[in-house]
């Protein structure tokens, strides 16, 4: 068994390489990277299965913290969404939980099975993250139902209260605002 350091520098060395064997257009899937990368040699399949269902707990909790609302209302549903999401969406560099979230609103907005509710809770809690992520925006969310307002319960059976609402975010610089027009 390899110690936590060596798994991490391995994991990483790995990555790397499987990022450029993707930008170069060769394979680059699990079984590909732990067979051909010689960082992994070492290492038991079993590890790197643990190591990754660990990064994705960890991207999923980060999901959980700022789309509280629609990750509570997928409760069941949600570790499987999950998981198809992140097999395919990998994200690198400048804030990547905000964009996984971002990401993974979107994704659910794909899923038909899913009701309309569900789409616009995803929807108006990402336009907070696209709010955060950059400095110069303005965003507009237009919404058919009542998933913003706290004091409605909302749940996956029951259709919430429909009320056309619009909300408004910009921000310039530092400062922003976020307006709400019934």
């Amino acid at each position: 068994m390899a110690s936590l350091e060596e798994l991490q520098r391995a994991l990483a060395q790995a990555l790397v390489a499987a990022e450029q064997r993707r930008s170069i257009g060769t394979s680059s899937t699990a079984d590909a990277v732990a067979r051909d990368d010689p960082a992994l040699a070492g290492i038991s399949k079993a590890e790197l299965q643990r190591a990754g269902q660990t990064l994705i707990r960890k991207r999923l909790s980060h999901v959980r913290s700022q789309l509280p609302r629609t990750t509570a209302m997928l409760s069941a549903r949600l570790p499987s969404l999950f998981r198809s999401y992140a097999a395919e969406h990998r994200f690198t560099g400048y804030r990547v939980p905000l964009r996984d979230c971002i990401g993974f609103s979107q994704f659910i907005a794909m899923q038909h099975e899913l009701p309309p509710w569900v789409h616009e809770l995803a929807r108006w809690e990402a336009m907070f993250c696209r709010w955060t992520l950059s400095p110069n925006q303005f965003w507009m969310v237009c919404l058919r139902y009542r998933v913003f307002d706290p004091a409605v319960f909302i749940s996956y059976e029951e259709e919430p209260p429909k009320r056309l609402t619009i909300w408004l975010a910009h921000r310039l610089g530092g400062r922003g605002r976020i307006r709400r027009i019934v």
